[in-house]
C-alpha cells in the first residue's frame, strides 16, 4: 500500500483556477489562493470534510513559485504510528527488523516543493511534536 503520493505540474496543467462557484465566499476564496499563491507564505488549510481543501491546496501549489517542484501527499490517516516518523524522515537499510533497503522520507522527496499531510489530525502529539520541530 501507499500511503505517500509524488506528482509534478506539467506546463499544460497551469491554466485558470479549477475551482468551480460565483457566490461571493467563492469569488473571495479565489482570490486569496490567488493571493496566497505568490507569497512564500506557510498556509494551513482548515473546513468540514468534504469542502475542497486538498482542491484549494493543490491551487495553491499550481500557482506558486514551486509549481514545478515535487508535490507529495501523504495522507496521515492510514499510516500507523510505528511508521509515521518513517514515513516524514526516512528510514535506513537495516534500522529496523525486515528493511532491506534505504527509504526516502517525505522530507526529501519533496525536494523543496509543498508536502500535503491529509487528514493531519490523526497525528499522535508525541510525532506532531517532531514535526513541528522541522517545520
Amino acid at each position: 500500500m501507499c500511503w505517500v503520493t509524488k506528482y509534478y505540474v506539467k506546463e499544460s496543467d497551469y491554466r485558470s483556477l479549477d475551482i468551480i462557484g460565483e457566490s461571493l465566499l467563492v469569488q473571495q476564496l479565489k482570490n486569496v489562493v490567488e493571493k496566497g499563491a505568490k507569497t512564500e507564505a506557510c498556509v494551513l488549510i482548515t473546513s468540514e470534510n468534504g469542502t475542497g481543501k486538498e482542491l484549494v491546496d493543490r491551487e495553491l501549489y499550481r500557482n506558486s513559485m514551486l509549481g514545478k517542484q515535487p508535490y507529495i501527499r501523504v495522507i496521515c490517516a492510514v499510516i500507523s504510528e510505528t511508521l509515521m516518523e518513517s514515513e516524514f524522515f526516512s528510514h535506513e537499510k537495516g534500522s529496523f527488523t525486515c528493511t532491506t533497503e534505504r527509504r526516502e522520507g517525505c522530507f526529501e522527496l519533496s525536494e523543496d516543493g509543498t508536502i500535503l499531510s491529509d487528514e493531519s489530525g490523526e497525528i499522535t502529539l508525541s510525532f506532531e511534536a517532531k514535526l513541528l520541530c522541522v517545520l
